[in-house]
């Protein structure tokens, strides 16, 4: 994975820069991220899970874990019961977790990774960054193109497509890897290691901040880009015009 020149060490302070003097804008894109609610219950994880109440504590813990801290951030894919469970975090400050067992499942999601494959491992690629790409795009056709892509800012892409009901964990496996067994396109570049038991506790990164082993912006991706425009767009403080692709069509 290509990483991030010095002259891109400042990125951090320009995306700090970018989340105050673009708050409203910002706070709008993070809504839509969370399926149109600003009041909600998610895990948020630096990479340490926190409990998440709403779209405004969501901006805080961005700006401070991220850019401040140099984190990367990650928000779970699905929101929770308002029901707070008994759990409590054990990894930072013991922080209360969501009721994990009250999953609203809206939305199908997938991930490719470059070390994902026969023959990958922890430290060898088999693919490349062009391939995961190229395999986000399979996955958004099989979706009829209505997906949401982000680039990691690392080893691949996260597909969301947006439900208009809500489905079972059964569901979601069952829906999950008919894309896998269906498309062509580097199937196995598909990460396929959390889906055989629905996880519903799942997190990715968040549109807009930064990985903090590359010092990439986690970008939205549309199909006209290639992977030489997705690289270059994601060392680049966003615009207030990037922020409005982050939509679930």
């Amino acid at each position: 994975m290509p990483r991030c020149s010095g002259a891109n060490r400042d990125i951090y302070a320009k995306c700090k820069w970018f989340y105050k003097n673009h708050y409203d804008d910002v706070i709008a894109m993070l809504t839509r991220f969370c399926d149109g609610k600003k009041n909600f219950i998610r895990d948020f994880a630096f990479p340490y899970r926190r409990l998440c109440k709403d779209v405004w504590q969501l901006w805080k813990q961005i700006v401070y874990f991220g850019f401040e801290k140099k984190k990367s951030c990650y928000l779970s894919i699905y929101g929770f019961s308002d029901d707070v469970g008994d759990g409590l975090d054990r990894g930072y400050n013991r922080q209360m977790l969501p009721d994990y067992e009250k999953p609203i499942i809206n939305k199908l999601w997938l991930e490719t990774d470059m070390y994902h494959g026969e023959g990958s491992s922890k430290d060898k690629a088999v693919y490349t960054l062009e391939d995961t790409l190229n395999t986000a795009f399979a996955i958004d056709d099989y979706w009829d193109k209505t997906c949401l892509i982000i680039f990691s800012g690392n080893k691949g892409f996260h597909v969301y497509k947006m439900l208009g009901q809500e489905l079972t964990k059964k569901e979601l496996v069952n829906e999950q890897w008919a894309v896998v067994n269906e498309i062509e396109t580097n199937p196995d570049i598909i990460d396929t290691e959390y889906l055989g038991g629905g996880e519903v506790t799942r997190v990715f990164k968040i549109p807009f901040t930064v990985s903090h082993k590359t010092g990439r912006v986690c970008i939205p991706v549309t199909r006209d880009m290639g992977i030489d425009d997705v690289l270059a767009k994601s060392l680049r403080m966003p615009s207030v015009r990037d922020l409005e692709l982050v939509k679930f069509r």
